[in-house]
């Protein structure tokens, strides 16, 4: 029997989503969402832009709770994070807490590239997402007169 890497578990840690297309980066979180919400219904789901995840507000939503209560955390645009807030990120992916998702969604390039690559480096369950690419050739419309 083949052993699960850190791939296969939706409720790794880490989830690491690069890519601009929306659509599949929306797909991604519904599925950690889902598996969270299906181990406990009563997760805690935070869906947050960088505005809204100011230095220190990581630090709030990742602590443990008394009760233990599962969270997901959805960080969109991560690329676009503050460098203060970078600096939160980058210290809890050196300790994730084990009850908690983070969910890093990062449009890929050279923006926010310090934090890619941090990312990557904590191991995190990756889930690659591009934009879709130009069909070969020109378009063979039918033509009908």
């Amino acid at each position: 029997m083949a052993r699960k890497s850190v791939n296969d578990d939706l409720l790794a840690p880490v989830t690491l989503a690069v890519g601009q297309e929306e659509l599949l980066l929306d797909r991604a979180v519904r599925k950690v969402v889902v598996a969270a919400r299906a181990a406990d219904a009563d997760t805690d789901v935070r869906d947050l832009t960088p505005d809204q995840l100011g230095p220190g507000t990581l630090a709030e939503l990742t602590s443990p709770s008394l009760f233990a209560e599962r969270k997901v955390v959805v960080v969109r645009n991560a690329q676009d994070l503050s460098a203060d807030t970078v600096k939160d990120v980058k210290a809890y992916l050196g300790a994730p807490a084990e009850e908690i998702t983070l969910v890093l969604l990062h449009a890929g390039g050279a923006k926010g590239k310090g934090l890619l690559d941090a990312a990557r480096k904590a191991g995190p369950r990756a889930r690659g997402s591009s934009t879709p690419r130009a069909r070969r050739g020109p378009a063979r419309w039918p033509a009908r007169r």
